[in-house]
């Protein structure tokens, strides 16, 4: 593996952690996409074999455009408009950058990992991922959930890479179970069922079984819920007081875990009811709730709205989203908002139709990523779509391709039988199959 490469990846997600204010708050990573992909990259795609990134670039170039309409319309000042555009062009930028590198080498996943642990230990997570709810819970809940959590889930996920063994996805979802338990209910969720997913993926007679699998979920689904019944009644007792459970205290019912959802997600409920107002054209990036209608909204819904009178709300509340998709609405209406989903989509889409063609040793990644892209695209800020999103979209993308040439392949060779191959064999078959992936550079 090249070491200008490795290096090149590592300084570029520490980049991220050094930031100054230039419209807004942007890092040394993001002002060095904007000057190396469009002189250095963008040129070196041979678009006319590249259908995928044309696909890509095509619904990113149409969610700029509604968004320059939109900030147009409901005239925006020019420095959140620049804000609000800035985080689309920096996500595309982004994915570009990574793909370039790990389409030429998926073992640089590996390294973008270990990248991202090392960025997280230097300069830990920015604090604008925090709700509202989670800084009422605490600083221990924030530092658990976007210090701890995000941590130790990307070490496991390298882990994965390098410790081979079909049992270890149960160790991963184990420590999702034990996240879930000191607090850090969304990462460990995920991890949890990015876990047991790649589990069954990895016995594949299980996965072939419809029967078998159908029943399996339902058991899993029973399970699942019977643990969580079990996590709230000690937190009701006070055994477990660890976290942000202020949450499941302020729910009528909190063995609903879509009433959870509602109050610990109470800014993308709200975000919602912003973009109904707005359907069209939206408020505008990072748009001021003037009239107070949505700080009540947030305050009725944690039942504070008696404690706080007319003259204490603030003229400068952001307008609450805390979800990529629902902020892409509230932001600039139903056009952004369908240009994002299909963005989302289509990555989910790509991801969720390589779980079994994927290869094993990336498994746990990619299922992981996916489901990272459903919570983020839900219930993230929109910083995420210029942040994470791009590295989760990369590798899907770059997994996803790989796991199409191995189909393409086996098409041709249909009615002829493959040896059996040993690890090493596979790896290097595996890693032919993936030079497919470089024509799409020059």
């Amino acid at each position: 593996m090249p070491y200008g490469r490795i290096i090149a990846l590592i300084l570029f997600e520490l980049g991220f952690g050094l930031k100054f204010n230039l419209v807004g708050s942007i890092s040394v990573s993001e002002l060095f996409l904007m000057l190396y992909v469009p002189l250095f990259v963008l040129p070196k795609v041979r678009w006319r074999e590249a259908a995928s990134l044309r696909h890509i670039t095509v619904a990113y170039a149409l969610l700029l455009t509604t968004q320059v309409v939109s900030e147009f319309m409901v005239a925006n000042s020019l420095s959140s408009s620049l804000k609000g555009l800035a985080v689309t062009i920096v996500s595309y930028l982004h994915f570009m950058f990574l793909v370039f590198f790990l389409s030429r080498q998926k073992l640089l996943i590996l390294v973008l990992l270990l990248a991202q642990t090392a960025r997280m230990l230097a300069f830990g997570t920015p604090a604008e991922d925090q709700t509202v709810e989670e800084i009422m819970a605490g600083e221990s809940a924030a530092y658990l959930k976007f210090y701890g959590a995000p941590l130790v889930t990307t070490i496991f996920l390298a882990i994965s890479v390098v410790y081979r063994r079909k049992h270890f996805p149960l160790v991963f979802a184990s420590v999702g179970a034990l996240l879930i338990i000191l607090g850090a209910r969304s990462s460990g969720g995920m991890a949890m069922l990015a876990g047991i997913t790649a589990y069954f993926l990895e016995h594949r007679p299980v996965a072939y079984n419809k029967k078998t699998l159908i029943a399996s979920a339902a058991a899993l689904c029973a399970i699942i819920y019977g643990l969580y019944v079990y996590y709230v009644n000690q937190v009701l007792a006070g055994n477990i007081t660890s976290g942000n459970n202020q949450q499941l205290l302020l729910c009528n019912n909190p063995y609903n875990p879509l009433e959870l959802l509602l109050v610990g997600r109470s800014e993308a409920w709200v975000g919602w009811q912003a973009f109904m107002d707005e359907f069209w054209f939206g408020h505008g990036a990072w748009a001021y709730d003037s009239t107070g209608r949505y700080q009540r909204m947030m305050l009725e819904m944690h039942d504070q709205l008696q404690t706080m009178s007319r003259s204490q709300m603030s003229l400068h509340y952001l307008i609450p989203s805390h979800s990529v998709l629902i902020g892409s609405g509230m932001m600039n209406g139903i056009f952004a908002f369908i240009a994002m989903a299909y963005i989302a989509t289509y990555f989910l889409w790509k991801g969720a139709s390589s779980f079994l063609r994927c290869d094993s040793r990336y498994r746990l990644v990619l299922v992981f990523q996916v489901l990272d892209t459903i919570w983020c695209a839900m219930f993230s800020p929109q910083s995420h779509f210029r942040l994470t999103m791009p590295i989760a979209f990369a590798i899907i993308f770059v997994l996803a391709m790989s796991a199409e040439g191995k189909r393409r392949e086996a098409a041709k060779a249909t009615g002829q039988t493959e040896p059996a191959r040993g690890y090493g064999e596979r790896e290097r078959h595996c890693n032919q199959k993936h030079k497919a992936l470089t024509t799409q550079w020059t």
